[in-house]
């Protein structure tokens, strides 16, 4: 393992301060990228990514998630494809696509922590930095 490898993975931790500003499509598409590419057990993709920018439709996701009483500029979703995970025979009591969801999702807060498409760090441990716990984090 590399010692930058290394060192992302002790840096990454869920910081649940969010500001409003914009974050930039690329840095979203790259790490939407990274959660494509994150292991499944089987090979059995039944996850689906949503990625929010939009104000409305961010409201919308604060009103149906307990919890979340962050206002971030962007957000991703990973859904569960029920009728995919029916195709591949995943019982509805299987937990196996959570742990799936789960695993995209470190893997994409992993991404978020490297120097983003815009040549950036996505994610800083100070005080000029606000991180969101999906992972998308940028600079106040």
């Amino acid at each position: 393992m590399s010692r930058e490898l290394l060192k992302v993975i002790k840096s990454r931790r869920v910081i649940r301060n969010m500001n409003e500003r914009p974050v930039a499509r690329e840095d979203v598409e790259a790490i939407l990228d990274a959660g494509r590419w994150a292991p499944v057990g089987g090979n059995h993709r039944v996850h689906r990514f949503i990625a929010i920018q939009e104000p409305s439709t961010l409201r919308l996701l604060r009103m149906v998630s307990p919890g979340m009483s962050q206002r971030p500029s962007a957000a991703i979703v990973i859904c569960i494809d029920s009728s995919k995970a029916r195709d591949y025979r995943f019982s509805a009591t299987d937990k196996s696509p959570m742990i799936d969801v789960g695993t995209a999702m470190q893997t994409m807060m992993l991404a978020a922590r490297i120097p983003s498409a815009s040549g950036r760090d996505q994610c800083r441990r100070s005080a000029k930095w606000r991180c969101v716990s999906c992972s998308i984090c940028r600079r106040d």
